[in-house]
Formats: structure tokens, sequence, C-alpha cells
């Protein structure tokens, strides 16, 4: 059963449209994230030292476990945090 999910004739059209409408508005949004972070880079890459830009390494992962903790539920564990493999 679950291949009609799957299958685009067997849904409503209106639940097609609105399905593609959320795709294409993560797709945008991403885009737009991906600019604001690549134009940062380069801003700090052109008025910044070589060791302060390499910083970013260090800080991302970070930020992505704070963001991830915060907006997505996810778990922070000690292990998480040490950076340990499972």
């Amino acid at each position: 059963m679950g291949w009609r999910v799957l299958d685009r004739r067997s849904q409503p059209v209106s639940r097609l449209r609105h399905f593609d409408a959320v795709l294409a508005r993560g797709g945008v949004l991403d885009r737009i994230w991906l600019g604001i972070g690549f134009t940062a880079y380069i801003y700090i890459l052109k008025n910044s030292t070589a060791a302060r830009v390499a910083t970013y390494a260090f800080v991302n992962p970070v930020v992505a476990l704070l963001l991830g903790w915060m907006f997505a539920g996810e778990a922070l564990t000690l292990r998480i945090v040490c950076r340990q493999p499972r």
C-alpha cells in the first residue's frame, strides 16, 4: 500500500499543488540562507585575518548543535557534545 503514497495520480490535485508549493518555498528559503552565509563568509574573508576566518570551523558545529536543540528538538547528550561516535 505504500506505493500509492508516491503515485502522483492517486493524490488529489489540490494536495499536490500544496505539496509542490511547500517544496518550492523551502527551496527558495534554502537558497536565501545559503546566500546570506556565503556573503558573510566572503565579507569576513576580505576584512579580517586568516586566523580569525578559520575559527568558523570551530564555531559552526556548536551553532548547529544549538540550533538543532532549540528548533528541531534534537537531544543534547554528553556523547554528542563531546563528539564521540556511537
